[in-house]
């Protein structure tokens, strides 16, 4: 791994909601890393949805007033965001006082290594144009994982990441989905990545209004940008909640089959050349998960189908 000087660490944004078990594993991770106590930490607690929900969120908030870190800070919604506004609103709210920053979810369980290498390519890339975000998961891929250098690839991840102001602030939720995308086998192919994921008919239920996800509309702004994200060979992050959560179920097919693989070490180097890896993809869409991964959107697209018609 190249050595890398760290002149400013990034704020952490979190964003919890009802499960305090998850968040306390990822507090605990995060308490392992390097750097964490040099870094400003910010948790988003988003207000119950329900009256069900009401004493698990108040358990995620009990849990917070007995952690003692100088460095964190918790925001309690007082009445329910959902995930989509959290993090929009959050991020940009981070990004207003910080140049960078890194955003998890209260289901990860961090690297030790994850903050290290989180602000060594924040750093890096903050003045290249083309990178719009740093992710830190990657799916198990041998050829990739033996790989000595991070990945550049068309496209971003929500498990575990990290951007700038710069990047940002042009972002809106609300962006217009070209209904012309969507329906090109062009765009579909290059979207998906040959296949690692339906993005496309994700990203359709979503400008439909079907689906209320954050995350395809970044990855929609960054691909039509032409931009690229910054992929570890190795995940530097795991989740540990398929079971729980705004969109996972207890019939979640990954719920099963999903390899919780231990996180990795940062020992690898960041390129200075920006290209994209398209070897790389090729891999991923071969892989374990890019199987499970169709295995979940269909049965996601069928549920919503028939939900819809019950309306």
């Amino acid at each position: 791994m190249q050595e890398l000087s760290i002149v400013k660490f990034a704020a952490i944004a979190i964003f919890a909601y009802n499960r305090p078990d998850r968040l306390r594993g990822l507090i605990a991770s995060l308490e392992k890393c390097r750097h964490f106590l040099a870094s400003p930490v910010r948790i988003y607690v988003d207000g119950p949805r329900t009256t069900a929900d009401g004493q698990k969120v108040r358990d995620v908030i009990r849990f917070l007033s007995e952690v003692n870190h100088p460095n964190l800070t918790v925001v309690k919604r007082e009445t329910n965001h959902g995930l989509r506004k959290s993090i929009y609103s959050g991020v940009r709210e981070m990004l207003a006082e910080h140049d960078a920053v890194i955003v998890l979810e209260d289901d990860l369980i961090a690297s030790e290594d994850m903050l290290v290498y989180f602000n060594a390519a924040l750093e890096k890339y903050a003045s290249s144009p083309r990178v719009y975000s740093v992710c830190g998961y990657i799916p198990l891929s041998k050829r990739i994982a033996a790989h000595d250098r991070a990945l550049m690839l068309p496209s971003a991840h929500p498990w575990g990441w990290a951007t700038w102001r710069r990047a940002w602030q042009d972002f809106d939720i609300d962006l217009s989905i070209r209904p012309e995308d969507i329906s090109s086998i062009s765009f579909r192919e290059t979207f998906n990545l040959s296949g690692y994921r339906d993005y496309t008919a994700l990203l359709r239920f979503t400008a439909q209004g079907r689906l209320d996800s954050w995350f395809l509309v970044w990855n929609y702004y960054v691909f039509m940008k032409g931009g690229v994200s910054v992929f570890p060979p190795r995940a530097l992050v795991a989740n540990s909640g398929f079971s729980e959560g705004t969109h996972s179920t207890r019939s979640n097919v990954l719920r099963y089959l999903y390899k919780k693989n231990p996180p990795a070490r940062f020992d690898f180097d960041l390129p200075s050349d920006i290209c994209v890896d398209y070897w790389a993809i090729d891999c991923l869409a071969r892989s374990r998960e890019a199987w499970l991964s169709t295995i979940t959107t269909k049965a996601g697209i069928l549920k919503r189908i028939v939900r819809d018609r019950r309306l």
